[in-house]
C-alpha cells in the first residue's frame, strides 16, 4: 500500500513538470506517459484496497486524465490552456492526496468502518437540512406579492420586449400572438432574426409587422461573442423602452402579464426581476417531465444562494431597467457568458437589493412550452460553463451530488446489512428530506401537486450527473450545437483546431 502511494506521488510530481516553461513544448509526450502510468495505478490501488477512499481516488483520476487529454487535444488558446489545466491539475491532485492522507490516518489509528459510516451519514444529513431549509425559504420568498396599488397609464414606464429568433416556426408565431394581445399601453415588441438559414423566420416576423412588431435583421456575431448575447446587444441598441424584457420564443403571456410585471417592479422598487414560469405537464412525456426541467429549477431553489453570492435566475423571461443594464457595461461585459442574466442579477443586488426572483401565478401568468428535447439541449449547453469550465469543479459537483442525493438510499441498505440502527435512521431522514425538497420543486415547475414526483429524485440526480459530464466532454473535446451553431467556439475560445505553440518563458 505504501509503495503504491509513493508511486502515486512520483507520478504526480512528473505530471507537474508539464507546466515547467522549459518542458511545455514536450507536454504531449509527458502527458501520454503520465496517463499510461496513472490509469493502471489507480485501478491497482482500488483492486488491492477496495474502499470508499480508493474509489474516490480512482474517480478523481478520471478527471485528471480528462484534464491531461485537454493538453493532447490542444484546441483552445495556449494561454488559457496553460493556466486552466495547471489549476485543474493542482486541484485534482490536492483532492486525491487529502483522501490518501485520511486513508493512511485511518489505517494508523485503526478507525473503524462504522465511524466512517457515521461521518458520511452526518454529512448527508447536514446537506439535506441545508437543502430543505433553502428550498422552503425560496418557495416562500419567491411568491409574488398581491398587487394592491394601481398605476395610471401616464405613470407607467415604457417597455420593450426583446426576442432573438433563429430558424423558428410556429413557436415564434404563438409567442408573438400572446404578446400583441397585451393591454400594456407603452409597449414595443422587437424581434431580431439572428441570421436564420431558412426563410420561414423572417416571413413570420414580417407577417406581424402590421400588428406592432418591429423586425430587426441580425448581423453575424463577432468572433468572441456568443450569438445569443450579440443578438441581445443588437436588440438593446434598437430598443427605446425604460424597461427591457428578454424572453425566448417558447414563452407565453396573457394580456395582463406585462402590466403586472411592471407594477410589481415599481411596488417592490426592483431594477431587475426574473420569473419562474409555469411549465406544461403532459402524461405523454412520462418520466422525462421529472428529470430535466425540475432539475434546472432545483439548482436555483435548493442551494443557499445568498451565502454563495449567486442569486437564483432563469433565462426564460427576465426584465431589467435600461439604466442598470447600461451602467453594468451592457452585453459587452458578458460577450461569451452562457448566463448573462446572472451577471446582471448580481449587479442589481449590489444596487440597493434591486433584484427579485419571482414565481409566476394566476395574476402574473407566464408559461414555458419548451420541449423535453430542448430542455436537455439547454442543460448540456449551460451546465459546464456554469461550473467555470473546469474539470475539477465538475468532478467535485458530481461527487457531492451523488453523495448527498443518491448515496443515502444505499446507506439505508448498508445500515440494514451491518445491523446499525443509527445509520439507518440518519440515512432515511436524509433521503426523505431530499426527496421532499425535490418533490416541492416539481410541484412548482408544473403548478400542481404530483405525488409520483416525490420519488423521482434518484433518477433525476443520475440524469443530471449524466448531462453535466456530457456537457464537459462535449465542450472540451467535441461540439455543443445550439441553433445550428457551435457555441464551444466563443465559450472555450476554440481556435479552429490546434493552437500554435509559443514560448512561455
Amino acid at each position: 500500500m505504501h509503495a503504491l502511494v509513493a508511486l502515486f506521488l512520483a507520478i504526480s510530481i512528473l505530471e507537474l513538470t508539464i507546466w515547467f516553461p522549459a518542458l511545455w513544448d514536450s507536454r504531449k509526450l509527458i502527458t501520454w506517459f503520465v496517463v499510461s502510468l496513472l490509469t493502471p495505478l489507480s485501478i491497482g490501488l482500488l483492486t488491492i484496497r477496495p474502499s470508499l477512499a480508493t474509489l474516490m481516488i480512482a474517480f478523481f483520476s478520471v478527471y485528471r486524465v480528462i484534464n491531461l487529454f485537454r493538453l493532447i487535444r490542444n484546441r483552445v488558446h495556449i494561454d488559457h490552456l496553460y493556466k486552466s489545466s495547471n489549476v485543474s491539475a493542482m486541484s485534482l491532485m490536492g483532492i486525491q492526496f487529502i483522501v490518501i492522507t485520511l486513508l493512511m490516518l485511518s489505517d494508523r489509528y485503526s478507525i473503524s468502518g462504522a465511524i466512517w459510516l457515521y461521518v458520511v451519514g452526518v454529512f448527508q444529513l447536514v446537506a439535506a437540512v441545508i437543502v430543505i431549509s433553502s428550498t422552503i425559504r425560496h418557495l416562500r420568498t419567491t411568491k409574488p406579492i398581491i398587487i394592491t396599488k394601481s398605476y395610471s397609464d401616464k405613470e407607467l414606464p415604457t417597455v420593450t420586449v426583446a426576442i432573438p429568433a433563429r430558424n423558428e416556426t410556429s413557436n415564434l408565431s404563438d409567442c408573438l400572438n400572446s404578446l400583441i394581445s397585451s393591454n400594456y399601453p407603452k409597449l414595443e415588441i422587437l424581434v431580431l432574426d439572428d441570421c436564420s438559414q431558412d426563410r420561414r423566420t423572417p416571413e413570420i416576423i414580417k407577417d406581424f409587422a402590421l400588428r406592432g412588431v418591429r423586425f430587426i435583421a441580425g448581423k453575424i456575431p463577432p468572433e468572441k461573442w456568443l450569438a445569443k448575447n450579440y443578438a441581445y446587444k443588437q436588440l438593446v441598441d434598437e430598443s427605446s423602452g425604460e424597461l427591457i424584457i428578454f424572453c425566448g420564443v417558447d414563452t407565453r403571456f396573457e394580456p395582463s402579464t406585462i402590466r403586472s410585471l411592471v407594477e410589481l417592479s415599481l411596488i417592490k422598487n426592483k431594477q431587475m426581476i426574473s420569473h419562474i414560469p409555469t411549465n406544461n405537464f403532459s402524461k405523454i412525456s412520462g418520466l422525462w417531465q421529472f428529470l430535466v426541467q425540475p432539475s434546472r429549477y432545483a439548482w436555483e431553489l435548493t442551494l443557499p444562494r445568498r451565502l454563495l453570492n449567486r442569486p437564483a435566475v432563469l433565462s426564460t423571461c427576465w426584465m431589467i431597467r435600461r439604466s442598470l443594464l447600461l451602467s453594468s457595461g451592457g452585453f459587452e461585459a458578458v460577450t461569451n457568458t452562457i448566463s448573462p442574466e446572472s451577471y446582471f442579477a448580481r449587479r442589481a443586488i449590489s444596487a440597493n437589493d434591486g433584484y427579485s426572483f419571482m414565481q409566476a401565478n394566476s395574476s402574473i401568468f407566464l408559461a414555458s412550452v419548451k420541449s423535453i428535447s430542448d430542455q436537455k439541449d439547454t442543460a448540456i449547453r449551460t451546465r459546464y460553463p456554469q461550473l467555470h469550465k473546469r474539470p475539477e469543479v465538475a468532478g467535485i459537483v458530481t461527487t457531492v451530488e451523488f453523495a448527498t442525493l443518491i448515496l443515502p438510499i444505499f446507506m439505508v441498505g448498508i445500515g440494514i446489512a451491518v445491523s446499525n440502527p443509527a445509520v439507518i435512521v440518519i440515512a432515511s431522514i436524509s433521503t426523505c428530506l431530499q426527496q421532499y425538497a425535490y418533490g416541492r420543486v416539481i410541484d412548482l415547475t408544473y403548478r400542481k401537486n404530483i405525488v409520483s414526483g416525490y420519488f423521482a429524485l434518484p433518477l433525476a440526480a443520475l440524469f443530471d450527473l449524466y448531462l453535466l459530464n456530457v456537457s464537459m466532454i462535449r465542450y472540451e473535446f467535441g461540439e455543443v450545437i445550439w441553433k445550428d451553431r457551435n457555441v464551444c467556439i466563443p465559450i472555450m475560445d476554440v481556435r479552429n483546431g490546434a493552437t500554435k505553440n509559443r514560448s512561455l518563458i
